[in-house]
């Protein structure tokens, strides 16, 4: 390649890795080809928050001050709380060019409106009783997540081994998964809730509620990856792949209601400044209407990711990491995120990394991690959204885990 070409393919990655961070691949071409029999365990799993932030973590155990609890209030993100959870267990066994694996699934995401969010921490105040803000429309409250086994086959073959390239090699790659569920629910909540100032704490009180909950312990489904991994010089890696095209569609569904109509008493919130506590408890004498039956088969059509991601070796120490991805959801939103990551390994074993990551929905993050790597064995801890702890408006806490044993 000449150097013009390799300059700009650096100078890609080096505005890529300014961006953003890692992403999650499942790169069906980004495998060995050449190592003949090999089994393995593998464990990825992060949970993560867009709100709070690791400098409240020293407020726990605490009694809070007024102006530390409005900061708590205050740190909760501009589109409201959001906790994802992730995980992504499984084994394989692999034969030069063939892999069969197995293994589950589980996501789950939940998002809770700031208004509501930030009740329990700042209450309410004359100004927003006055500008009529006082009220909240629970359809902004969000929960939705399933899990499901999964099993395959991937098949990944080498063009060096066939055609003359102008590069070290080409590995292109396909999977095929049949999913089994094992669980599901979403809710959908209606109505609103409004909060009133009322003997030194808050009032709430709901109108027209209505809340449904859709779960299911019984899906089946599919799922295919495709990839090309390129391996430019021997320093420089390329790969590109499209994943999760599928579905599970989720079977013998039950529903649960719960509504009552009119204006009622929910609950009272507030905080203490005398005894420095919390104070938080439901209304009496209130019963929810209660329906229970069955309802239509929910198809849950997997989020598609289509990747490109870059690699590039400085040297034994220091490696760049860079990826674009774009993931398209059930709802037909999407989310563009662009990634980088910077690997220092001080000595060989331990992979130090630092990485950043930028989209539309989750704004900037800051990610670092530490490990241990092997030939057989692999470790990495890395602690995401660390612009909370490093910028003074940042906002966002959460861990990553991988673990995997080869041989």
């Amino acid at each position: 390649m000449k150097s013009r070409q390799v300059f700009l393919v650096l100078l890609i990655a080096l505005v890529v890795a300014g961006l953003g961070g890692t992403a999650l691949a499942h790169n069906p071409a980004a495998v060995d080809t050449d190592g003949g029999f090999a089994v393995g365990i593998s464990l990825y799993g992060e949970t993560a928050s867009n709100s709070f932030g690791y400098r409240l973590l020293g407020l726990l155990n605490k009694h809070w001050t007024e102006e530390q609890r409005l900061a708590v209030a205050q740190s909760i993100a501009e589109d409201g709380l959001m906790v994802n959870v992730y995980t992504d267990p499984g084994v394989y066994v692999q034969y030069n060019n063939f892999r069969i694996y197995g293994g589950a699934q589980g996501e789950a995401e939940a998002r809770i409106p700031r208004e509501l969010a930030e009740l329990a921490f700042k209450g309410v105040t004359l100004e927003e009783l006055e500008a009529g803000d006082a009220e909240i429309d629970l359809a902004g409250v969000q929960g939705q997540g399933g899990a499901y086994a999964q099993g395959g086959l991937s098949a990944a073959f080498s063009l060096a081994q066939f055609v003359d390239l102008p590069v070290e090699d080409v590995v292109v790659g396909i999977s095929g998964r049949y999913l089994y569920g094992l669980a599901y629910g979403e809710t959908d909540f209606n109505g609103t809730i409004a909060y009133f100032e009322d003997d030194g704490g808050t009032r709430v009180v709901s109108r027209d509620l209505d809340v449904s909950v859709l779960h299911s312990q019984k899906g089946q489904g599919w799922a295919f990856d495709a990839g090309i991994a390129a391996q430019i010089t021997p320093r420089l890696g390329v790969d590109v792949s499209v994943e999760n095209i599928g579905q599970v569609v989720w079977t013998d569904v039950k529903e649960r209601r719960w509504s009552k109509e009119g204006e009622w008493d929910l609950a009272r919130v507030g905080y203490n400044s005398e005894t420095n506590e919390f104070e938080f408890e439901f209304a009496d004498g209130e019963e929810l209407g209660e329906e229970e039956g069955s309802a239509e088969d929910i198809t849950w059509k997997l989020p598609v990711r289509v990747r490109f991601g870059l690699e590039y070796a400085f040297d034994k120490q220091v490696t760049l990491r860079g990826s674009v991805r774009h993931t398209r959801y059930e709802s037909g939103t999407s989310d563009t995120l662009f990634g980088g990551e910077v690997e220092y390994r001080p000595l060989p074993f331990i992979p130090i990394t630092v990485g950043a990551s930028y989209s539309q929905k989750t704004q900037l993050m800051l990610d670092a991690g530490v490990g241990v790597h092997f030939d057989q064995f692999e470790l990495q801890l890395a602690a995401k959204n660390l612009h909370s702890l490093v910028l003074k408006e940042g906002k966002g806490l959460g861990l990553a885990l991988t673990l995997g044993l080869h041989f």
